[in-house]
């Protein structure tokens, strides 16, 4: 496993985007599936609880890191906190889309955020027994969400699938205050990769740089010949 210090590249990088809240928040994200995204987003989001920092997956069906959280608290004899309404300001991270293509409106948030045991961090989760069986979820590409995120926290560390699986992340990226691509090195893994940088900037966001999750030592690699 990355260990979070590791990735204090990634927190560095971030510190310099222009700031335009109380906190800033990095989205991670690959062209091919399996090459470690949700790994190093834990790490950064770890690396980053010195101050209030929120983990969101953006799966929210698989629901992935908060089931890590979920498992790895028990296994330590730690507990995740009781569920804080993952609303904020109002704002909610998803819709919920009905058949007839209109929005089902909530009596409470399926989504929520987490403590991590005494830790300042806090992790996203969804409640997906809440979905019937025609209905889908949709994140809006708006900004409303982020905006209201930047005020809740430090950092943010937004876990987004790879390319391959979706486009959400292509579709919020604009809202990041800067992307981190991760990469493992294998066969197609480098062409896939600078395929992403392509789209992600021609979407509007800031790329920081690729972490190489095979390399000899994890790093962040901010300029790479092949990514130029």
């Amino acid at each position: 496993m990355t260990a979070p210090g590791s990735m204090t590249g990634v927190l560095r990088a971030l510190t310099r985007t222009p700031r335009t809240g109380r906190g800033r928040i990095v989205m991670l994200t690959s062209a091919q599936r399996s090459e470690g995204v949700s790994t190093v987003a834990r790490s950064v989001a770890e690396a980053a609880s010195g101050g209030i920092a929120l983990l969101i997956d953006l799966d929210l069906v698989k629901d992935g890191q908060h089931r890590f959280y979920q498992e790895e608290s028990f296994a330590k004899g730690a507990r995740l906190s009781d569920a804080i309404d993952g609303r904020l300001k109002g704002q909610s991270l998803y819709r919920i889309i009905g058949v007839d293509g209109r929005t089902r409106q909530e009596a409470r948030s399926a989504m929520a955020y987490h403590r991590i045991g005494r830790s300042k961090l806090f992790v996203g989760g969804f409640d997906a027994s809440v979905l019937g069986p025609e209905e889908r979820l949709q994140i809006p590409t708006g900004p409303a969400y982020w905006q209201a995120l930047r005020q809740s926290c430090e950092v943010a560390v937004v876990d987004a699938p790879a390319l391959q699986r979706s486009r959400v992340g292509l579709s919020i990226c604009q809202h990041m205050d800067g992307v981190v691509i991760v990469a493992s090195g294998r066969d197609g893994s480098a062409t896939a990769t600078i395929g992403l940088k392509t789209e992600l900037e021609a979407a509007g966001a800031l790329v920081l740089g690729v972490i190489y999750t095979r390399a000899d030592s994890v790093a962040l690699s901010l300029e790479h010949p092949s990514l130029g």
